[in-house]
Formats: C-alpha cells, structure tokens, sequence
C-alpha cells in the first residue's frame, strides 16, 4: 500500500453540498425562454436555403429513402412482413436522422451561427459542454461522473474487480502495477464552474471514485490518489486544468510525473536513475481545447488560445525521448498521458507523462498510449501486443494505469484476459 494511496472516506460537509448544489443546478424559467426563443429565430433563418435545395432537388433530405418491403421480396411472405416492415420503419428513421445530422444543409448553416448566439448571448453551450465562469469550460461527462450514483460494489464490470484481477494477471508473469485514476477537471476547479458557491475545502469526489479507491485499499492494490495532491495545488493559489479542455496544466501533470516518480521506488526496486541521461528545455506550447472544439463554432468566433509552459524531454546527446522496448516501467494511458506528447493533440510533443516520468525517473520508459477509453483501451493494446510477441513485457518491472476517473461510471470495464506463455 503507498502513502499516497489512502482514500479519504468521511467526506466534508461542505463536499457533500457543493456535489449536491451541482446536481441540483437547472436552467431558470426567463432563461428558457429566451433560448427557445433564439432556437427558434436561427432555425427559421436557416430554413430558406434548405428549402430552396428542396425544391430543385439538390437536398439529402430529398433524396429516396428505403424501398419498403413487400411480402413477395420478405423471407416467410406475410407471416414475416409485419417484422419486416417495423425494421423498414427504424431503417427509415435512422436514414432521416442521419441527413439530418451529417449532410443538411441547414444543420451545416446554423449550427456555428446558432452556438455563436447561444455562447456569446447567453453563455450556453450545447449537450457536450457546459459553460463556466470567465470563460472557462468544462465536459459534460465530467458533470455526469461527478452526479452519478454508481451501482453498489460487487456488480458485473465492477472497476475494483477488473482493476484487482488485471494486477494478479501481471504479478503471474512478475510485474507489480500501479493505478493512477485521474480526476476530472470538476474535481479539482468546482469555482471554476459556477463561482465562490462552489468552492469546496477537499476534492468533489463522486461516489464512484471514493468505492474505487476503498476497494482498491482492501485488495491492496497499489495505487496514487492524485486528487488530494492536484487540489493542493489549486488551493495554493494555482490552476491545475486547462481552461478550455478536459485536461491538466503541464505543472499540474509534472507534479503527478514526479508523485509517480517516488512511488515507483518504493513500490519495486528499479535500478539506479542517471540524472545525466535526460535533459529538459522551456518552451511554450498553445492550443484552444478539446471543448472548444465540441463546441463546433466558426474559426473566426472561437475563443483565444491558452498559453502555457511545457519542458520538453531531450536525450542527452540532442536526440528527441522516445519510449523504450523492454524499459524497466511500462505506462499504460489515455489522452492525459498523451497531452503534450501527441502534437496531434493541439499542445505539442515531447513533454507528456510519460517522458516528464522518465525524465524525474533517469530511466528509460516504455509508453502504450490512447486518446479515449482508457478502462480498456491499452489494455486491449497490450494484450495484443503479447499474443503477437509473447516476451513483450520481458525487461518490466512495474506497469502504471493512468485512466480518467470519468472511465468509472461511462468506461467499458469487461476483463481481458493475458496470452499465456
């Protein structure tokens, strides 16, 4: 069991209110109103270009949809023609609801202008992204998460019992793992969603990630409880999320590289760090978010980019890091990991968990890393990996689990089993 890894399990009054301020959060009345009222004005101003397109013909929406089906084309002829024809009707629906969606003309036209009004106007944001204060942003499954009641411990797809079979699959073949859930940003900047109301004296912790982190302590599953630490940082007077996406500053993951760090070593006994073997550079890298991407606005209407530091990882002799084969740690990750190593991502390269990890470690370190899904997603990688080369993990000491706490309640937790040897 690491030190970091108690949970806390009799929350503050005060987190219990501000959970529950948040769940009880509804839009007004006049408030209503009004966005029906824009809803409708955009809708209608869109309508005429789409009903142009109609009328010549030039419109998805007018395009033939499904032929229906007749006794003589159904299999079983009439006996079967009634199924037939209520899955020619979902055929239908869905074929409406796709042109609708993805190839409209009028979805196409409004949807920017109509977010634009909603943003700016009323500082609304749509299904996926919640608006907050100072133009801040947050995830709207990161709301969920936090909201959610989980069923009790035990169920089928249970994290903990995945979590805890996963760590005995690795110790058979002679590795030790370390689970590192992260915390959604709502966590750590509840302020930052809905004001002073909201400021809490601990972490917001959902129901979820407290059962996780309990079970997790019985089985003696070794693991980083990371939300005591970012909030720590955020009580101190420094932000640990980005303002317009769902991730971490870089001086928030850098702390949780070189919390890592120190874990791993009295965790394992991995060989000796060389502080010369890896070098770090200041630089600054810029991005507008992941959130504001889902917001699907018109370029000239998003907001700003955000600017912040990053320390990329170098070799020692220039050359770029890069993830080590047969490294005595192996970092499996979602896009937490990723932010700041995947250019891809909008915020540079070179930086991520994985190489500011090796960077605090002086070791090499091995990476397997995926945007989303991060319950299974390396997992299903690393599985893989084994089938096709079964001395995959030879040279592994220790495997961290880096996943986002939000995986708890929406992520697919069924049980991959290992290649045997």
């Amino acid at each position: 069991m690491t030190t970091t890894g108690r949970a806390i399990l009799d929350p503050h009054a005060r987190e219990r209110e501000a959970r529950e301020e948040m769940a009880r959060t509804r839009v007004g009345t006049g408030v209503t109103s009004v966005l029906v009222g824009v809803a409708l004005l955009v809708l209608l101003a869109g309508c005429l270009p789409e009903l142009l397109a109609m009328a010549g013909g030039r419109s998805a929406l007018t395009a033939p949809l499904p032929t229906a089906p007749t006794p003589e084309s159904t299999p079983g002829g009439l006996l079967a023609g009634p199924a037939a024809r209520v899955d020619h009707a979902v055929r239908v629906a869905r074929e409406i609801e796709r042109r609708f969606g993805e190839e409209s003309r009028l979805a196409r036209a409004i949807r920017p202008w109509g977010q634009r009004v909603l943003l700016r106007g009323l500082r609304y944001g749509n299904e996926e992204v919640y608006t907050g204060r100072d133009g801040w942003l947050h995830f709207r499954a990161d709301f969920d998460h936090l909201t959610r009641t989980p069923p009790a411990p035990g169920f089928d797809g249970d994290p903990a019992a995945v979590i805890e079979a996963w760590r005995d699959a690795l110790a058979a073949r002679g590795v030790a793992l370390l689970v590192v859930p992260t915390p959604v940003k709502l966590t750590i900047e509840p302020d930052s969603f809905a004001g002073q109301s909201l400021t809490a004296l601990a972490p917001i912790r959902s129901t979820a990630d407290r059962q996780l982190l309990a079970a997790l302590e019985r089985a003696e599953v070794p693991f980083v409880d990371l939300a005591q630490r970012l909030f720590d940082l955020r009580a101190g007077g420094r932000h640990a999320y980005l303002e317009r996406d769902t991730h971490w500053l870089p001086e928030a993951m850098d702390s949780v590289a070189r919390t890592v760090a120190v874990e791993l070593r009295g965790l394992v006994e991995l060989p000796p760090g060389d502080p010369e073997r890896f070098r770090a550079t200041a630089t600054t890298a810029a991005g507008r978010g992941d959130l504001t991407a889902l917001l699907g606005l018109r370029p000239e209407d998003e907001p700003p980019v955000q600017q912040v530091a990053v320390q990329p990882v170098w070799l020692a002799d220039g050359g770029a890091w890069r993830p080590e084969r047969g490294a005595p740690v192996l970092l499996l990750g979602d896009s937490f990991s990723a932010i700041y190593a995947l250019p891809e991502l909008g915020w540079g390269s070179g930086a991520g968990l994985a190489d500011r990890l090796a960077f605090h470690l002086g070791l090499p370190v091995d990476r397997l890393v995926r945007n989303a899904g991060g319950a299974s997603a390396t997992r299903t990688l690393l599985a893989a990996e084994l089938a096709r080369e079964p001395k995959r993990l030879d040279g592994v000491q220790v495997v961290v689990w880096q996943f986002a706490a939000r995986e708890l309640t929406g992520g697919d937790w069924r049980r991959i089993e290992l290649p045997t040897d």
